[in-house]
């Protein structure tokens, strides 16, 4: 479903002067594509051909890649740069340093959360490529009765502004105003913002609530946006529920982006 629409995608770019980058995301996150200018087509259409869904979605952590990628450019004032960030779920992972107080489930830095279902939380063993599930089936705040869990274990909240409970709300809660994974993966695209970078967002959704597309229309400071600012870049959301559709989205966007590099 997705090769073919990035294949499209990719094909409304000049392969000798766009410069061009693919990071793809899950439990961790991978540089498939480092910025290239010119000659990336085809590296793109094969990184792509070759992925395979699964896993979490650690959009923070995808979001924080892109503007690194962005930023190994130097570029003239003028040049026009864009982030389009695709997904199929909800932001639900975030890497942060765990404090566990008992269980044995170890203190330190993990990817956590993995999961849109609120009955679990997961820890995953960070940068392993694919990062692998430590222990996937931790009730909220550790389960007593079970000794693999991080008992009683907080994270320090980017929300919050402090410590907070190890639970799937302060996660990847998606009642406003958000657990933190989706929080400072909304961060990282006002951070974009803030160096000029427009950003897009596509949603492939089976069933509408497959994916938050309230939280797209921020990530995209699309009009949808409830916190839409017409004085920052201003993208676009485009939401897609079939292969068809997710072909069209992507043109969508990519005809958007050629009309603003042609201006």
């Amino acid at each position: 479903m997705m090769p073919g629409a990035v294949s499209d995608f990719i094909s409304y770019f000049d392969d000798t002067k766009d410069s061009v980058a693919l990071v793809s995301f899950a439990n961790d996150v991978t540089v498939d594509v480092p910025m290239t200018t010119g000659n990336f087509r085809q590296a793109v259409i094969n990184a792509t051909n070759s992925m395979v869904a699964r896993g979490a979605t650690w959009s923070d952590g995808a979001l924080q890649q892109a503007l690194v990628q962005e930023n190994k450019l130097t570029l003239p004032a003028g040049v026009y740069k864009t982030v389009v960030f695709f997904t199929d779920g909800n932001a639900n992972t975030l890497q942060e340093t765990v404090t566990c107080n008992g269980g044995t489930e170890k203190t330190g830095t993990w990817n956590i959360g993995g999961s849109d279902n609120s009955s679990w939380i997961g820890f995953l063993v960070p940068n392993t490529n694919p990062s692998t599930i430590s222990f996937p089936n931790c009730a909220e705040g550790g389960d007593p009765s079970d000794t693999s869990c991080c008992h009683n274990g907080t994270f320090y909240s980017h929300v919050a502004g402090k410590q907070m409970p190890l639970n799937w709300t302060n996660i990847a809660g998606t009642a406003a105003p958000y657990g933190d994974a989706l929080y400072r993966a909304i961060a990282d695209a006002d951070a974009m913002r803030a160096q000029g970078i427009t950003v897009y967002s596509i949603g492939l959704a089976s069933a509408p609530a497959s994916v938050n597309q309230a939280f797209l229309c921020q990530i995209a400071n699309a009009p949808c946006s409830p916190a839409y600012d017409p004085t920052k870049p201003v993208g676009d959301m485009v939401l897609a529920q079939t292969a068809s559709g997710l072909a069209q989205a992507f043109q969508t966007v990519a005809t958007e982006i050629r009309l603003r590099l042609t201006q």
